[in-house]
């Protein structure tokens, strides 16, 4: 065992140190992404759209740009519109969901795009009915030509299903996608966005294509008639964008939940050359597991589990939070050791941060500056393997959290709501990620057309 993690480490430096790696983040100028078709259902059945406010936070005051089509667009001739905004650090700003066309096929229409004059983050934020899902904006600058999407169980009622939507950035893009029930291409032009919504899983499906195109995946609630006999409900609205998977993503801690959080899945995910993996739990013995292409490994635990998970070949962890009915409230990455950053951008809408580090680096933190804490062992809590720490820190005022001696580490987002009649929720997303990838590929980079 403690060979296998020995190579592992240097294996892990070898990549990083590579005279072949060019480093990027989920901070950046240009960003697209498509709008999810999330619809809330009344007791008559009765669909409404979702609202989407988009969160911007940035370093310094700066000028942004908004392009998104107009109701008087015409289906083959859209028509966009761009409207520039001042953020004083943060910013946000409200659409209507009506306003972007949501075709089940394919629609040139469904995009929003976004330019800044510095670096920045995006944040979606949909309201469906009081229920908030959160989703970070990858910039275009981090965009790749291969995906595996996660995804979750749709529930057995009607308009539950899954939905994967895929947004072009150059003209003549060639989309393909597979699994074990899916085998599809489709040819799309910049700005495009391919919608599919089955009503099965989508979790383990490749996506592949000759330019770089944003990826999208979602699993709609549906209609639960309140004069049926009583349906479990597997799961609320989810919604992620699908980040891609790095050469480096060999190493993952992930956290325990706080409040409403009881329990938790994590789902793996490999590429086309497998990989196995390591499951080392703070409540439980190791698992060992050979993960495929296009199969995914479950492995479920207790809120209060801390999980740290090694692998031999690349993979991607998306971290599942469940309530005390067992009902998936979101799903959101987790990023890999190696993408942890030194410094992140937050705002003060949420309600906590979830933060790991090495665990001798913990004093080290900063809030805007000033130090985070000064006795860890109060609320950290060790990682399974020991060299972690993880902990739950209030959020406060705008902060940049930071660490004084640069040293990485891994920030989550989480925050708590409550939805009259159904109680009380949460929703997590990772506050920033880094990508190593061979610099080769960057030769692929693009940007927004139009």
């Amino acid at each position: 065992m403690l060979l296998w993690i020995c190579s592992f480490a240097l294996s892990l430096v070898w990549l990083i140190n590579g005279d072949n790696i060019c480093t990027k983040s989920s901070y950046g100028t240009e960003f697209i992404f498509g709008f999810a078709d999330l619809p809330y259902f009344t007791t008559r059945s009765e669909s409404t759209d979702p609202s989407l406010s988009i969160r911007i936070v940035s370093k310094r005051s700066t000028y942004i740009y908004v392009t998104l089509p107009t109701t008087a667009s015409a289906s083959k001739t859209p028509t966009f519109v761009t409207n520039r905004h001042r953020v004083y650090q943060t910013g946000s700003f409200s659409f209507n969901a009506t306003h972007i066309n949501k075709n089940s096929v394919s629609s040139s229409r469904s995009s929003i795009k976004i330019r800044s004059n510095d670096p920045i983050s995006v944040l979606a934020v949909y309201n469906v009915n009081s229920y908030v899902i959160t989703n970070p904006i990858l910039p275009v600058s981090s965009l790749s030509t291969s995906y595996v999407i996660p995804s979750y169980t749709q529930n057995s009622f009607s308009h539950s299903q899954s939905q994967m939507l895929i947004v072009a950035l150059n003209d003549s893009t060639t989309v393909h996608i597979k699994s074990y029930d899916i085998s599809n291409t489709q040819r799309l032009n910049a700005n495009e966005t391919y919608v599919y919504q089955p009503r099965q899983d989508l979790s383990g499906t490749s996506i592949t294509s000759n330019y770089p195109v944003a990826v999208f995946s979602s699993v709609t609630m549906g209609y639960n008639s309140p004069y049926s006999s009583y349906t479990r409900v597997q799961t609320r609205d989810l919604f992620m964008q699908v980040p891609p998977i790095v050469k480096d993503a060999l190493h993952f801690v992930v956290p325990s939940l706080p409040g409403v959080v009881k329990s938790y899945k994590v789902r793996i995910y490999a590429t086309h050359i497998g990989a196995r993996v390591e499951v080392h739990s703070s409540s439980s013995s190791k698992k060992l597991m050979h993960v495929y292409e296009n199969i995914y490994y479950e492995y479920g635990t207790k809120g209060s589990t801390a999980l740290e998970i090694l692998s031999d070949n690349p993979i991607m962890v998306v971290q599942i939070a469940l309530n005390s009915d067992g009902e998936a409230m979101y799903m959101t990455n987790i990023p890999a050791v190696s993408q942890y950053m030194t410094n992140y951008l937050t705002d003060s809408s949420h309600s906590f941060y979830i933060i790991t580090v090495r665990y001798e680096e913990a004093l080290g933190l900063l809030a805007d500056g000033k130090p985070l804490m000064h006795n860890p062992e109060v609320a950290a809590h060790r990682t399974p393997l020991g060299n972690y720490t993880v902990f739950t820190v209030p959020m406060t005022t705008r902060d940049i959290v930071s660490h004084v001696g640069d040293e990485p580490f891994g920030l989550l987002v989480y925050g708590t709501f409550d939805v009259t009649r159904f109680g009380h929720f949460a929703y997590s997303y990772s506050a920033g990620m880094k990508f190593n990838e061979d610099c080769v590929y960057s030769t692929h980079a693009s940007q927004i057309i139009g």
